[in-house]
């Protein structure tokens, strides 16, 4: 669980969200932390990889229509940086949801 801006998230709630938006994102994603959980400094900083068949001109609306359904659905407008498909890496395990700075 992390907590931004007092709220509490927790990260399958944000992976629900991004999920909602497949086939214009793979689903893959990756909530960057610069410290140690749970406090996070806002805004919170995500990777999402946009889908396969997704134009790079259609990534302003999408990065619009994802950050508002977080504010309306979490109470917090996260900060997107969208990454090409197959570009954040997989595991055959347990899926890797942080990408820790510190």
């Amino acid at each position: 669980m992390l907590i931004v801006k007092g709220i509490n998230v927790f990260p399958s709630a944000i992976r629900n969200i991004i999920n909602s938006f497949i086939p214009r994102v793979t689903g893959v994603f990756r909530i960057v932390l610069d410290n140690p959980p749970p406090r996070v400094v806002p805004p919170l900083k995500m990777k999402v990889e946009y889908g396969q068949e997704f134009t790079e001109g259609e990534i302003n609306s999408l990065r619009l229509q994802i950050e508002e359904k977080m504010s309306n659905l979490l109470r917090f407008r996260p900060s997107i940086e969208f990454v090409p498909p197959e570009s954040l890496e997989r595991t055959a395990g347990k899926v890797k949801l942080f990408e820790k700075r510190y």
